[in-house]
């Protein structure tokens, strides 16, 4: 009967659906049920290892409001009860809550603060899996960052690609810094056989906290060849978001200094040849792909090619401007401002040939959501169209009457073209998060070089032409090894 269940039996039969990827909702909901009525039985790894399993389930389907239920009966229980829980079973609860989007930042306060004197004895692993979880919660807390960067410079030796790239993507994801943490991890990337998800993640992780620092610069170099070489095992969206990091410390901040050249031919002139090879290269391999690509993955990368005018970039511009079209309908009115405007500092830079379409179609439905838009948004809109250069911003009237009625031409003619900075910020704060195994194969720094040596002749031509996380595999591995304990 039901009153027979013990806690361990009901966390092994979650844990075992998870583990063998099993969507039996009648049985989850069942356990889930009888959890609820024991809750304070469970100990510590039992408890932990069934929220770990309903997050990972609840990636694979809606489970309803009996996963919210067991959260948040679970999350009273280790506030009055922290004391009894140790490092690895409290990481594993952080990423279980985060990756199951159930935000409680009391639960987290509390976790920080019984972590802070235990970090000494976490391992890589856990350290990374804290950092993520954290991250993606969006719940700060330096004092636990400062204390994880310390022990984890002591054991960067040991850290594995996956561990590095989540430390580093939950550490930018709240914002935290340590140069000297991220010197040597940039150092420690180096020596790895990185794939293409930690390519990615390590580059946006750079550039969301230092975009402009030499560090970044620096690490941006010395990897972009990597991802350059391994271009088509990368997602779209792993491929959006490296653009954009690259875009945001190397990119043009204002106009260009010359009228004689046009602005990919100005940009290239000043960009580094590990830049515009990696820019071209993404015009040919991403156009065919564009269908696959997401709402934001297509504003970062138009925003990308609006800071770094790259010649040949219209074919892919093109592209996503008939892609826009195609999924109008489907686009919220965030991805409307964001895609309105990248492309219209793009159109200013000369970087489409058929902008008119999609500039007017974007106006349009910006237009209608103008009464909607927060206050920001309001402004940003409001500069974009050289309301700044008036001494005052546009009211919700006046910038949904200029959406309406400019022509593609004027509207072009109005537009700042340094929004592109403030937009890849903003872009740059909301990063995507992939969720997918790591691939076979790797690359050495010495594979990616001989290869662009190969394929160097053929970049120079004009016409030639990726927060973040597969943390299940490890997780799965770590709860095997506790569960035969």
């Amino acid at each position: 009967g039901d009153g027979d269940a013990q806690p361990q039996s009901l966390s092994n039969v979650v844990w075992s659906l998870a583990t063998l990827r099993l969507m039996d909702k009648w049985l989850i909901q069942k356990v889930a049920s009888l959890a609820l009525s024991s809750i304070s039985a469970f100990k510590p790894f039992e408890l932990s290892t069934m929220l770990w399993a309903f997050a990972k389930l609840g990636t694979m389907d809606n489970l309803g409001g009996c996963v919210k239920t067991i959260f948040h009966s679970s999350a009273t229980h280790m506030m009055r009860n922290v004391d009894n829980f140790g490092f690895r079973c409290l990481a594993t609860t952080a990423w279980a809550f985060a990756t199951a989007r159930q935000h409680h930042a009391r639960l987290f306060r509390v976790l920080a603060a019984q972590m802070l004197p235990m970090v000494h004895a976490a391992n890589c692993q856990e350290m990374a899996n804290t950092a993520w979880a954290f991250g993606t919660a969006n719940f700060h807390d330096d004092l636990l960052f400062s204390e994880i960067a310390a022990q984890a410079l002591l054991k960067l030796d040991e850290f594995k690609p996956q561990e590095l790239s989540n430390i580093l993507w939950g550490f930018a994801s709240n914002g935290f810094f340590d140069e000297v943490f991220f010197e040597r991890a940039a150092t420690a990337a180096q020596c790895m056989d990185l794939h293409a998800q930690h390519l990615a993640n390590i580059l946006w992780a750079f550039a969301r906290v230092q975009p402009r620092h030499g560090l970044t610069r620096q690490t941006i170099l010395n990897l972009l060849p990597w991802c350059t070489v391994q271009l088509t095992t990368f997602k779209p969206q792993e491929v959006s978001a490296t653009l954009l990091a690259v875009a945001k410390s190397f990119g043009r901040e204002g106009e260009p200094e010359s009228d004689c050249l046009d602005a990919a031919e100005q940009a290239e002139l000043m960009l580094p040849d590990e830049v515009l090879v990696f820019f071209r290269s993404v015009i040919q391999w991403g156009a065919p792909k564009i269908h696959d690509f997401s709402a934001q993955s297509l504003a970062n990368t138009v925003t990308a090619y609006a800071m770094i005018p790259t010649t040949g970039a219209e074919v892919l511009l093109d592209a996503i401007a008939d892609e826009v079209l195609r999924r109008y309908n489907s686009l919220d009115p965030t991805m409307l401002l964001h895609l309105l405007k990248g492309f219209a500092v793009s159109c200013k830079r000369g970087q489409l040939q058929r902008g008119g379409h999609v500039l007017q179609a974007l106006a349009s439905g910006v237009a209608r959501h103008v009464g909607e838009m927060r206050q920001q948004d309001i402004k940003g809109l409001s500069k974009l169209l050289g309301g700044a250069q008036r001494g005052q911003d546009m009211s919700p009237d006046e910038l949904h009457h200029m959406l309406m009625t400019l022509s593609p031409e004027d509207l072009v003619m109005a537009v700042d073209p340094t929004m592109a900075v403030p937009l890849a910020n903003e872009l740059l704060c909301t990063p995507e998060t992939p969720t997918r195994a790591m691939r076979s194969g790797s690359f050495s720094i010495r594979d990616a070089s001989k290869m662009l040596t190969q394929m160097d002749g053929e970049m120079t031509s004009p016409n030639h032409t990726r927060m973040p996380f597969q943390l299940h595999s490890q997780m799965e591995q770590q709860q095997q090894q506790q569960q035969q304990q």
